[in-house]
C-alpha cells in the first residue's frame, strides 16, 4: 500500500508529516467557515492532495481501506479538492473500505482543527469488507501524518512611534506555530493570514482607520516563528476616553492561548517620559509630537514655546488650556481625544484663522497664552503704575504696556480699538483693570490664534 501527500517525500510523511491549515476561512463566501460546509464548496483553495496506490498489481482480491486511527477528530478526508462528499469519517466510522482496485486515485484532506492526526493505508485480503484481515504488518500499512499547528500570537517590546507615518503606534508582533503545549514547531513552514477579530458587538475596526496598517498574511520561511509589524493611527473611543484595544488572530490557524486573539493596546504610554516638559501619564504619540514641535522651534516660537512649564492630559471640551497665574512659566492641560488633533489634520477655523495643524496648532496657541502669562509677570512697561506690581501689567488684567514678541496690538492695554474675537475693543489703560469674560479674554485669544495660524 502506498500513501502519498503531494509536494512531500516518503521520508518526510510520517515525521514531520504535513503542515495544513484550520480550514475555517470562507471561500465561497457564504458567512460560514468553510469547515462546518458540507458539500462542494466553491473556490475551496485549503486542502491538501492525497493519492492512493498499491503493488504488486496481482495482490489477492481484498480491500483498500483508508482510516483515520483514534477516531482523530482534526481531519477530514473528501472526494474533491472543493471537498464535494465526505469520505472519511464516514457516520460513525473513521474509515473507509473499497474493492480492490475501485478506490479512488486521489482524495483530499481538510484541517478541521487544530491538533495532529494520522492517516493509515491498509489492504485486507478478507472477502468479507465487515471481517477484515491485514496480513503482511506494516508491508501493507501505510501510515502518513498531519499537522495542524496553533498560531501563538505575542507583543515584542514596546509600542514605538514613527513619526514619518504621522506619529503611528508600531507593535512589534511575533507569530509562532505551536502544539497544544506551546511547544515551537520549528520545521514549520507556511503562510499565516492575519485580521482583526470582528465578532465581538461594537468593535471597531483599528487598523482600517486614517491609513494604518495590518499585513494580511506573514510568510514563517524558518524556525516556526516570525514577526510583523502593526502601525495604527486609530481615533479615540470618545471626546474623553482612547480607542478599545485591537483584536489580531489568525484566520487559517487557531490562536493558542486561553482567549482566541491577541488583545494590543491603543494609546500607549510605554515609552515612559519622552518630554522633559509632560507630566503624568501622556499618550506615546501625542508626548512625541509635542517634543518634535518644541525640538523643531527657534528664534521667536523657541522663546513663546519656552513659557509652558508643563503639559497634562485633560478631558475638557477643547484642544487645550493654559493656565495663567502671573507667572513667568505656566502648566497646560491638553484634550488629545479628538481625531483631528490625532492625525495633526485641518480643524475649523478660530477667530478668523485657519487651524490647518490641529495639534501643533493647539500646543503653539496654548503656549503663547503662556507667553501672555509671562509677560504679565514682567517688568517691561515704561511706567509703573501701581507700586509693587510688575509694571508691564500693573492693573493684572493680562493686557500689557509692551508685547515683545508680536502681534502686539491685540493686547496693549490701551483705548485703543482693536479686533478681537468678539468685536473691536478699547482699554482702560494699566492702570485701570479691564473685565476678563468677553473683553479681554477675547483680545488674548484673538492675540493666540494669530500667532499660532
Amino acid at each position: 500500500m502506498d500513501l502519498d501527500i503531494s509536494g512531500v517525500s516518503d521520508e518526510d510523511e510520517e515525521d514531520p508529516g504535513e503542515y495544513i491549515c484550520v480550514n475555517n476561512d470562507d471561500d465561497n463566501n457564504n458567512s460560514t467557515p468553510d469547515n462546518e460546509d458540507t458539500g462542494t464548496v466553491s473556490g475551496e483553495d485549503d486542502l491538501v492532495e492525497i493519492s492512493l496506490s498499491y503493488e504488486p498489481s496481482s495482490l489477492y482480491p481484498g480491500y483498500v481501506e483508508l482510516q483515520i486511527p483514534y477516531s482523530d477528530n482534526d481531519i477530514k478526508v473528501w472526494s474533491s479538492s472543493e471537498k464535494g462528499t465526505l469520505v472519511v469519517p464516514n457516520g460513525n466510522d473513521y474509515y473507509k473500505r473499497w474493492s480492490l482496485g475501485s478506490q479512488p486515485s486521489t482524495l483530499w484532506v481538510e484541517g478541521y482543527s487544530s491538533g495532529t492526526a494520522d492517516l493509515w493505508l491498509l489492504y485486507s485480503n478478507s472477502t468479507d469488507p465487515d471481517d477484515p484481515v491485514y496480513p503482511g504488518g506494516d508491508k501493507n500499512h501505510d501510515p502518513v501524518k498531519f499537522t495542524i499547528p496553533y498560531m501563538k500570537l505575542e507583543k515584542v517590546g514596546n509600542t514605538t512611534i514613527e513619526a514619518a507615518n504621522n506619529y503611528s503606534e508600531n507593535t512589534t508582533i511575533r507569530v509562532t506555530a505551536v502544539n497544544a503545549n506551546g511547544q515551537t514547531y520549528e520545521s514549520f513552514t507556511g503562510t499565516v493570514n492575519i485580521a482583526e477579530d470582528t465578532s465581538g458587538q461594537g468593535y471597531v475596526e483599528i487598523y482600517s482607520q486614517n491609513g494604518g496598517y495590518l499585513p494580511n498574511s506573514v510568510n514563517i520561511t524558518s524556525g516556526g516563528t516570525t514577526t510583523f509589524i502593526a502601525k495604527s493611527l486609530a481615533g479615540p473611543k470618545s471626546s474623553t476616553s482612547k480607542p478599545d484595544p485591537a483584536k489580531i488572530i489568525t484566520t487559517n490557524h487557531d490562536v493558542y492561548g486561553p482567549v482566541n486573539y491577541l488583545s494590543v493596546a491603543q494609546w500607549t504610554n510605554d515609552l515612559g517620559q519622552v518630554h522633559n516638559k509632560s507630566s503624568g501619564i501622556v499618550y506615546d504619540w501625542f508626548e512625541t509630537r509635542t517634543k518634535d514641535i518644541f525640538d523643531s522651534a527657534s528664534g521667536d516660537l523657541a522663546t513663546v514655546l519656552s513659557k509652558m512649564s508643563s503639559y497634562e492630559m485633560c478631558t475638557h471640551d477643547h484642544g487645550g488650556q493654559a493656565y495663567l497665574n502671573h507667572t513667568a512659566t505656566s502648566p497646560v492641560c491638553f484634550n488629545p481625544h479628538n481625531l483631528l488633533m490625532r492625525l495633526d489634520s485641518e480643524s475649523a477655523g478660530f477667530c478668523g484663522y485657519d487651524r490647518t495643524k490641529a495639534h501643533t496648532n493647539a500646543v503653539i496657541h496654548e503656549a503663547r497664552h503662556c507667553y501672555q502669562d509671562y509677560l504679565s509677570s514682567q517688568d517691561l512697561g515704561q511706567t509703573d503704575d501701581i507700586a509693587g506690581k510688575p509694571n508691564n501689567d500693573d492693573d493684572e488684567d493680562w493686557l500689557f504696556e509692551t508685547v515683545p514678541i508680536g502681534p502686539s496690538n491685540y493686547i496693549l492695554d490701551t483705548g485703543t480699538s482693536r479686533s478681537t474675537c468678539a468685536g473691536n475693543k478699547s482699554f482702560s489703560g494699566d492702570a485701570t483693570a479691564d473685565s476678563w469674560e468677553g473683553n479681554v479674554q477675547e483680545a488674548i485669544e484673538k492675540d493666540a490664534a494669530e500667532y499660532a495660524e
